[in-house]
């Protein structure tokens, strides 16, 4: 398991740098100021969930069940990158033109156009940036992503120092961030395996067979990704603007665990797909353990450090978001165990169960955003999303048994120990602390 938390080492220092990037931002527009900023990449988000077809997930399973190989399926990808992206693009820009008023705080046209432009960038990051990732290519793809994060750190920090820093100007920081980072993701797997085979060109097979996967497991990561934003604009319609930012920064600090259980899962993703069915399944089984017991200790040192943190460093105007905040880190353990799960799923079972689930999950979380915010706001709306995340992650297990047959659960379940990759490590930096202390 080193090589994948070595992995989430070099991830976990590009989250660090986005967090300190939400601060500047945070701090210097308010919580107004930082609604005006997240709602448009909210949309902008949402836009590109609904419309990317999942089309790295379907070669995934192409390939895990090999019925295609990445050579095969990479101008076609390429192509569907291209056309992914403008239909995104302009789908937000309508959106956003017509709906401002309603659910985007009021934000400037302006601010959702710079937003929407962020969507090639962000397709280009998952499509290269998965490729990668089947290439076991796993540090190169973190080593850019933490480019990514300097870049747009450094852009944030000259506003906010000289005084200029406003949502337009945030969220074009965001945007230029996705282009280096989806642009430079290319480059690399343009230098891994030759720029001829990721010239666009429209195979119809290959296009029909990434389709017809698609159809299936789409709707599961619509559900999945969309998730968030979609609670966001809801509280937006329900709450003042000035709820909308506090709550836009507490799903952006939670946000960051989240992040690392699914990093820690995209790690898995080469030997998931290239081992036999039963090494697959008892690899994704042991992942899931050590990435749930990681996460146990994230969410409980995250729930201790949440008020600090946000008064501290962010300033007493914040103060709301310490509670939500507080409830929404709880939320990483369970997608500590469903993000695994999922890429072992997306191989072994049914697209449409999965989808199923999630979409259920989804749902849920939204109606019950609804009822609770009535009478708790948007604590209420934290623990809306809490609910629902357990929900879908005891689900996804229950299908991953059933999928499975012989999962070992059993096995998984057991009492951590120093066998443990993660409490070994965790006793070993309490050793060398301990030294460190005495001498």
């Amino acid at each position: 398991m080193g090589r994948e938390f070595g992995y989430l080492g070099l991830r976990l220092i590009q989250y660090v740098l986005l967090f300190i990037g939400t601060l500047v931002v945070a701090r210097a527009l308010g919580p107004t100021g930082r609604a005006h900023y997240a709602l448009p990449l909210a949309l902008s988000g949402a836009a590109w969930v609904v419309t990317h077809l999942t089309i790295e997930g379907s070669a995934g399973r192409l390939l895990g069940r090999r019925e295609a190989t990445l050579e095969d399926l990479l101008a076609t990808l390429s192509t569907c990158t291209l056309v992914l992206a403008a239909v995104a693009v302009v789908a937000t820009l309508i959106v956003g033109y017509v709906g401002s008023s309603a659910f985007l705080g009021g934000a400037p046209f302006s601010t959702v156009a710079v937003a929407s432009l962020s969507i090639p960038g962000l397709l280009a990051i998952q499509v290269a940036g998965y490729v990668l990732l089947m290439l076991g290519r796993l540090r190169l793809n973190a080593a850019i992503a933490v480019v990514s994060a300097v870049a747009q750190l450094v852009l944030v920090l000259v506003l906010a120092v000289i005084g200029h820093l406003t949502p337009f100007l945030a969220v074009l920081a965001t945007t230029l961030g996705f282009t280096l980072g989806g642009g430079l993701m290319f480059i690399a797997v343009a230098r891994e395996l030759g720029p001829r085979v990721l010239v666009p060109r429209l195979d119809r097979k290959r296009l029909a067979m990434l389709l017809r996967v698609s159809a299936g497991i789409h709707p599961l990561t619509v559900a999945i990704q969309l998730g968030s934003r979609l609670e966001l604009l809801i509280v937006a319609v329900l709450a003042s603007t000035r709820s909308t930012g506090l709550y836009s920064l507490a799903l952006t600090i939670s946000a960051m665990p989240i992040y690392a259980a699914l990093t820690l899962a995209q790690a898995g993703v080469q030997p998931i797909t290239e081992r036999s069915t039963a090494d697959a399944i008892d690899y994704a089984c042991e992942f899931t353990r050590q990435s749930a017991l990681m996460s146990i200790g994230i969410a409980f040192s995250g729930c201790a450090i949440a008020y600090p943190v946000v008064v501290v460093i962010y300033g007493h105007a914040w103060t709301g978001a310490v509670v939500p905040l507080m409830i929404l880190i709880l939320g990483t353990v369970a997608w500590s165990i469903e993000n695994p799960l999922r890429v072992l799923l997306l191989r072994i079972a049914q697209p449409l169960q999965m989808a199923a689930i999630a979409v259920g999950g989804v749902l849920i979380n939204a109606g019950l955003t609804v009822v609770l915010m009535q009478p708790f706001g948007i604590i209420g709306a934290a623990l809306a999303s809490l609910l629902a995340y357990w929900v879908l992650a005891l689900a996804m297990l229950t299908l991953a048994s059933r999928a499975a047959g012989e999962l070992p659960l059993a096995r998984s379940l057991r009492r951590p120990s120093r066998e443990d990759w993660v409490v070994g490590q965790a006793f070993h930096f309490a050793g060398r602390l301990r030294s460190l202390v005495l001498n």
